[in-house]
């Protein structure tokens, strides 16, 4: 059975309609990046949806951000996507640029599904999010 969802980013297609797909590794990278690149609270409906990255700014060492990321990707990931199987989480933390943070999320979907990486937005200081 096959499903189509909206294309992410919303755009139009050639013929002026909701640009849609039907492919299931696009479906699920859209997904993951949404389930990474929403802050907890941002939908009403569900709000314990998504992963607040912008608090790990300022925690105290990279292994405990990198720990505290990893385990809020999993627990996130098994609640939303249980079909989609997390193969690496890679926090990035740039000491030169203090205070930026990116994610990146390896993972596989379906018997035979290609490994696919997700690299989610970058949050500087003061909580601003910028797609990377």
């Amino acid at each position: 059975m096959s499903t189509t969802e909206i294309l992410i980013p919303f755009q139009l297609d050639v013929h002026g309609n909701v640009a849609t797909t039907s492919d299931p590794d696009v479906q699920q990278m859209q997904h993951v990046e949404s389930i990474v690149k929403t802050y907890p609270g941002e939908r009403v409906m569900i709000p314990q949806y998504g992963i607040p990255l912008r608090d790990y700014l300022f925690e105290s060492g990279p292994a405990f951000v990198t720990n505290e990321m990893q385990q809020v990707v999993m627990s996130q990931m098994a609640m939303w996507e249980p079909s989609i199987q997390i193969t690496n989480i890679t926090p990035v933390l740039d000491d030169v640029t203090e205070g930026v943070v990116s994610l990146n999320v390896d993972f596989v979907s379906g018997v035979n599904a290609t490994p696919s990486t997700v690299s989610t937005a970058v949050v500087y200081v003061g909580g601003n999010v910028v797609e990377s």
